[in-house]
């Protein structure tokens, strides 16, 4: 049977819960990062028709837009497997701070396992805890912990990376993934100057529309939106992060003008753009030193 698109999109928020899974009758695909770490039982997934057996106890990530499928699961007693299941936003992952291999990796149908060490039952409590808190300070701390995560663990040589499925285009939705890749990749190379998505389509080789209609056929999102949420995503990691003005920061995330920012930005987060940075100003003051 083909593949088909979950109902989780490519964009919007960390979604973290713990379940009892169970074998999929067919392959699926969906935009988010997807995070399973195993804490009773182990299980067996096909990814781009490659098996693969998730350990107990390692967090294991791979890039859901891949055609996957849980097949089966082994037990380890009389309870039955259960897990904690993470999802991260393509768009989100994509800001992640210092981690490119990790990135790279994982678009081009790669596999990580993070080992016991960087990610024990304690971890994954407190992410279920903050998940649940549904508190703003708490959900950035996830976040926070998440990046940390991964760049602990690159920086000592901790990942293990495979390749699991084909970096070539194939028939059918591995293909249209590939070009997916190659336009979200042309995205992140983009942001800092306007980005029209007639140029970003065209790095497929296929007829504009096509295109367009390919890419938010498989993640959920139309083109347009997607380079907006990139560049919303780019102005507010500069709002917090540094002392430019709101407008310098428009331009520098590749919007046309401050009014068209500020629009977006208000559409996209529910408050203003100086808002967001008062907010942030009087929690750091708070929780600093």
């Amino acid at each position: 049977m083909a593949p088909h698109p979950g109902t989780f999109l490519a964009v919007g928020d960390y979604h973290v819960s713990t379940d009892r899974p169970h074998v999929m009758p067919a392959a699926h695909w969906h935009g988010h990062v997807e995070c399973n770490w195993f804490y009773r039982g182990t299980a067996e997934y096909v990814l781009d028709g490659h098996r693969l057996r998730v350990p107990q106890g390692q967090l294991v990530m791979f890039w859901a837009g891949i055609p996957h499928r849980l097949t089966a699961l082994f037990p380890d007693g009389p309870e039955p497997v259960e897990t904690l299941h993470l999802s991260i936003p393509l768009d989100v992952f994509l800001f992640m701070h210092r981690i490119g291999p990790v990135q790279d990796a994982l678009l081009n149908g790669q596999v990580i396992t993070l080992p016991v060490a960087s990610c024990g039952a304690g971890t994954m409590r407190g992410w279920m805890e903050d998940f649940a808190s549904g508190h703003p300070d708490r959900m950035e701390c996830l976040r926070l912990e998440v990046n940390a995560m991964l760049r602990r663990a690159l920086a000592g040589n901790a990942l293990s990376i495979r390749q699991v499925g084909s970096r070539s285009p194939r028939r059918g939705s591995a293909r249209e993934m590939h070009h997916v890749v190659a336009m979200i990749r042309a995205i992140s190379d983009r942001l800092g100057q306007p980005i029209r998505t007639r140029e970003i389509s065209a790095v497929t080789g296929l007829n504009s529309n096509y295109a367009s209609n390919l890419f938010s056929r498989n993640m959920g999102i139309s083109l347009k939106k997607f380079i907006i949420r990139m560049q919303l995503m780019k102005a507010r990691t500069q709002l917090i992060g540094t002392n430019k003005a709101a407008e310098q920061i428009a331009f520098e995330s590749g919007f046309s003008s401050a009014s068209q920012f500020y629009h977006h930005f208000k559409a996209l987060y529910g408050t203003t753009a100086g808002a967001l940075r008062a907010a942030s100003i009087t929690a750091s003051r708070v929780t600093g030193p």
